[in-house]
């Protein structure tokens, strides 16, 4: 056979026996005809296979010598795939593309027509072209295969049977795009509408990355800010929702509605008749008619409530003497930081908070009752103070030291008056709105405030109900104890009221 230079296209025929010698020979010659010729690989499924035909196999006319280009019988008449190499005829007897009922021919009576006779070379270094061309060929198959499959998930979505495609698959796909063949206008939609959905899955993957991330960083400078400020998580989680406007901490309040049963129009103010411990300031005893209703705080305003206010305002923190927050009662305020509270809170609420008058103060901490505290009787003046009704010294309780409480204890763990109150007597002493009078000359029989009126001391306020580290007779509900309005303690708290 005569060489043919490199690069050089055309088309010639052969014997059979010439193109495996091309081949190098042996059974890989076989197996290179075999496939060149549109066989299909062992184990690949009959109706997955399309090959190409790159050659073709003709029988020639006279034996012994190839057929002339010119005049001999067209190859495409006569042409007939190889039949598979001996090795692999058992496995692909039933899929070899041979004609069954064409004798068996010598390798020298077969011709095969080929487009260029490189198909069967080795480069100038000995490596066959065969390599280069087989995975040319298996790239092929795979894209038909694809192909195949994207029309037949393309058409079960049309009929609602299968879903869009996504992953490995999608990627795969994806390629189609990019060959010569064009996808049917079907497949296309499918195809395109698959990796719409896949942006939009990963827009969502990344948008969920990014609140995640943005997640990370407000948690992040959360922690530093709650461990800068010293704030407790759950202060820290009202804080931001009050600087968004939603004050979440607000006193729990009791209306009480002067003659509307339970609670009576009017009240003898001032101590009892008799009482040998009562001070002069509490006298003349007197009759107030509450002129309107009002709420009252069921319990002490709380280190949570106040903390809350101290916190977005920029006020300090009172110290809570190493005895815990929460639920205490606020100390170590002053009459200015209650009436500061007050009005914040009105102003962040909108509802009218403020201070109690002295006269509302006191019918609301009598409950109803006209003796010395609210669970007495006027026949029992001297009636006992235990720990079930108030924390003060000497009334037995668990805080107890040498007949004394040591601390506060959080509001409402002890019993309510019949209003409802707790810890009117005992606990922390609680500031009034009303201004110093040293008794009760002229005093408003409306419980209104008593201010500057009738040389009223305004520099000097008013506190009421005893604290936990005084003693049973200093709880007297209508004891009265005259301060300075910027002077504060530790057993000195307050209550709110509110207009109704």
């Amino acid at each position: 056979m005569e060489p043919i230079p490199h690069g050089q296209a055309v088309r010639r025929t052969i014997s059979k026996a010439a193109a495996l010698r091309a081949a190098r020979g042996g059974p890989a010659a076989e197996q290179v005809l075999y496939r060149l010729a549109g066989g299909r690989a062992a184990g690949t499924p009959e109706q997955a296979w399309a090959a190409p035909r790159l050659i073709s196999l003709s029988t020639h006319a006279s034996e012994g010598a190839p057929a002339a280009a010119e005049g001999a019988k067209s190859a495409s008449d006569n042409e007939d795939r190889v039949a598979p190499p001996r090795a692999a005829r058992p496995e692909a007897a039933t899929s070899a593309p041979a004609d069954a009922s064409t004798p068996a021919a010598h390798d020298d009576q077969v011709c095969v027509d080929l487009a260029h006779e490189a198909l069967l070379r080795s480069d100038r270094n000995g490596n066959p072209y065969w390599a280069k061309l087989s995975t040319w060929v298996e790239a092929a198959r795979k894209e038909l295969e694809l192909r195949q499959l994207l029309e037949r998930l393309a058409s079960g979505f049309g009929a609602g049977q299968t879903g869009l495609a996504r992953g490995r698959e999608l990627r795969a796909f994806r390629t189609l795009l990019k060959g010569c063949a064009a996808l049917s206008p079907c497949a296309e939609r499918y195809l395109r509408l698959s990796m719409r959905m896949a942006r939009m899955r990963l827009l969502g993957a990344l948008s969920g990355l990014a609140v995640l991330l943005v997640g990370a960083g407000i948690l992040a400078t959360f922690a530093l800010w709650i461990e800068r400020t010293q704030m407790r998580p759950a202060m820290a989680l009202y804080v931001l929702a009050g600087k968004a406007g939603w004050i979440l901490k607000q006193p729990e309040m009791i209306d009480l509605r002067p003659g509307e049963p339970p609670h009576p129009q009017s009240f003898w103010m001032g101590s009892v008749p008799g009482d040998p411990v009562a001070a002069a300031n509490e006298q003349p005893r007197h009759r107030v008619s509450l002129a309107r209703p009002f709420a009252i705080g069921r319990y002490e305003v709380t280190f949570d409530e106040y903390e809350l206010f101290a916190r977005l305002t920029g006020r300090p923190v009172p110290p809570d003497e190493g005895w815990g927050r929460e639920r205490r009662p606020i100390i170590n305020v002053s009459w200015d930081d209650a009436a500061a509270y007050a009005h914040w809170l009105a102003e962040s609420t909108g509802e009218p908070y403020r201070l109690p008058t002295e006269a509302e103060w006191e019918y609301a901490a009598r409950g109803g009752t006209t003796g010395r505290h609210w669970w007495c009787k006027d026949t029992e003046p001297n009636c006992a103070v235990t720990a079930d009704v108030a924390n003060c010294a000497g009334c037995t309780t668990t805080l107890d030291i040498d007949g004394f409480a040591v601390r506060t204890i959080p509001v409402g763990s002890l019993k309510p008056n019949p209003f409802g109150l707790y810890d009117t007597a005992g606990n922390v002493f609680e500031w009034v709105l009303d201004c110093w009078h040293p008794d009760y000359a002229g005093a408003p029989l409306d419980g209104g405030a008593w201010q500057d009126e009738d040389n009223g001391d305004c520099h000097s306020r008013i506190v009421r109900g005893g604290s936990y580290n005084f003693e049973p007779r200093d709880l007297r509900v209508s004891q009265r104890v005259p301060l300075s309005h910027h002077y504060f303690r530790e057993f000195f708290g307050f209550r709110l009221a509110r207009d109704l």
